[in-house]
């Protein structure tokens, strides 16, 4: 198979799992909670990228548009990207119900700038973005591309040290799985259920995904002339990935082990050189 192949394996699996999160109450995806007038924003990217208003944001790998719409309640003029035919149909549906102004585009991100006009004050990028990626650098690249100058490339995403790891239901524990340094081969992963509700099995259970180290997102983003601003890792996240993690008072998930952290979170925010 070529990437191509791999990307429309990814799509179909994706496709499959728009209506199930749609159909989930609580928890990560909120939509009750959001047509009502919550936020799914977290106080992280709230806080890192700032104030928003009459400030145009580029929103990447949108999913169904919760976050992208967020962003309009905060006073964005919004535009959300996915390649999923079907996400895409539901973030229109969602705009109009809320009487958010916001354009949706269906497309491949390593495809932006052949399909989106213009430049943006913020292109953003948020929670399960690296490991859909087959080309860190093209990805940069595009981002780079859709910036106006001085402009601001926010990244928050897994860490890539947590993404070795795949929980074993025997041992009841981690086990080491998958490589840290990127390899332009793609693990071949058989999800069966998506990573909020396990009780739905998914007919297209096959997905291909990519491992990005920190050392090549850092060196993309200078190659193609973002200056790093910031880089921070935390030891949370904020849905429960393996059976083993567990809410803290501040219903952030961690691992049930006392004083030891292991980065779950990164977030990389920088600037568009002029």
């Amino acid at each position: 198979m070529n990437t191509k192949q791999f990307i429309n394996v990814n799509r179909t699996n994706w496709n499959e799992r728009v209506g199930i999160h749609a159909e989930s109450s609580g928890g990560f995806y909120d939509l009750e909670g959001f047509l009502a007038g919550k936020s799914t924003l977290r106080d992280i990217e709230i806080t890192e990228i700032g104030d928003v208003s009459n400030k145009t944001l580029l929103h990447v790998m949108c999913h169904f548009g919760l976050d992208t719409l967020s962003w309009a309640r905060r006073g964005a003029e919004v535009t959300g990207v996915d390649f999923s035919e079907k996400a895409i149909v539901l973030t229109r549906d969602l705009a109009e119900r809320t009487s958010l102004r916001a354009t949706f585009l269906r497309a491949d991100v390593l495809d932006l700038p052949c399909s989106l006009s213009g430049q943006f004050d913020i292109v953003f990028a948020s929670y399960g973005v690296l490991c859909w990626l087959p080309d860190i650098n093209r990805f940069i690249e595009a981002m780079a591309r859709c910036l106006k100058p001085n402009a601001i490339f926010y990244l928050i995403d897994g860490h890539p040290f947590f993404d070795m790891y795949e929980y074993d239901q025997d041992t009841e524990r981690l086990e080491l799985r998958y490589p840290y340094f990127h390899n332009s081969k793609p693990e071949e992963c058989d999800c069966c259920t998506s990573y909020i509700n396990k009780t739905r099995t998914l007919v297209n259970d096959k997905t291909y995904q990519w491992n990005h180290d920190i050392e090549s997102i850092l060196t993309v983003l200078i190659v193609n002339g973002l200056e790093l601003l910031s880089l921070k890792e935390y030891p949370f996240g904020f849905y429960q990935k393996y059976p083993n993690m567990v809410q803290n008072d501040k219903g952030q998930w961690v691992f049930a082990v006392d004083d030891i952290e292991i980065p779950l979170l990164i977030s990389v925010k920088a600037r568009k050189k002029t």
